[in-house]
């Protein structure tokens, strides 16, 4: 109990002491400056990220859905993207001929998430009236 008391006791007399240091201390203006050229750059990418995304087919796309052709979305998960990207940078980098440190190949479980990608688009493709299909990620599409 003695030692409990004691160290009560300390304790107050901190508080007592910063309390005391605190009325002592003079309030600062904040100085006024201009943003700093990481915050502009942050507002202006983040501007250009708004204006893209009002391109993205899932912002317009219920406004004319019925003016358009009948369509069907396959939802990606992040392991998709992320198979669809590393096959992506793999090709890139197979076809330009150069080897480039780090671009290995789609791993196996990313060749799996791939296949299991592959049926989904097809059975999504199958259900749609015959006659062909034009296929786009958001605001990208096979011919970009």
């Amino acid at each position: 109990v003695h030692g409990d008391f004691s160290a009560s006791l300390l304790l107050m007399d901190l508080v007592a002491q910063l309390e005391a240091r605190k009325a002592g201390l003079r309030g600062v203006a904040a100085a006024a400056s201009a943003p700093s050229p990481l915050v502009n750059a942050v507002a202006v990418e983040r501007a250009q990220n708004e204006r893209l995304r009002a391109v993205d087919l899932e912002s317009w796309y219920s406004r004319l859905e019925r003016y358009t052709f009948r369509t069907t979305f396959v939802p990606l998960s992040m392991a998709d993207a992320r198979a669809l990207m590393a096959e992506y940078h793999w090709r890139k980098a197979h076809e330009s001929g150069a080897a480039c440190a780090g671009v290995g190949e789609p791993s196996v479980e990313q060749r799996a998430v791939l296949a299991s990608l592959e049926q989904s688009v097809a059975a999504a493709m199958a259900s749609l009236p015959p006659g062909g299909v034009f296929a786009k990620l958001s605001s990208r599409s096979p011919k970009d």
